[in-house]
């Protein structure tokens, strides 16, 4: 996969990748599949403030989309399961849970987009 804005980065390693030796380990990762929009600003907006933005990100995210790539690039076989939107947010989540080698087939795809929500928080 070319780097770029849907690239992921560095995982905390939770253990060695998978040996081998017997087969692997399966895992089912169920909840809300989301893309994290990362918005860089000087300082925290209080509420009501406008700010300009020095920089904006979109990365695939959340908790459940961050822990099926952690096991899946420690050698286990994961399905993600949950619904995305079926807008290009929706379809750019499948294709990097695809890349990393995650089962999607259990993923539904809903018509609509995806919900959204905003998160402060400080570097």
């Amino acid at each position: 996969m070319t780097p770029g804005p849907w690239e992921f980065r560095a995982l905390s390693p939770v253990a060695p990748p998978h040996a081998g030796g017997g087969p692997r380990p399966r895992f089912v990762v169920v909840v809300s599949y989301v893309a994290d929009c990362l918005v860089a600003t000087s300082r925290l907006p209080d509420w009501g403030d406008d700010l300009k933005a020095d920089g904006i990100r979109t990365t695939p995210g959340g908790k459940a989309l961050n822990q099926a790539v952690t096991l899946a690039r420690h050698g286990a076989h994961v399905t993600a399961l949950g619904v995305v939107g079926g807008d290009a947010v929706g379809r750019r989540i499948r294709d990097a849970l695809t890349g990393e080698g995650i089962d999607v087939t259990s993923l539904h795809v809903q018509p609509t987009a995806g919900r959204r929500g905003l998160i402060r928080a400080a570097a």
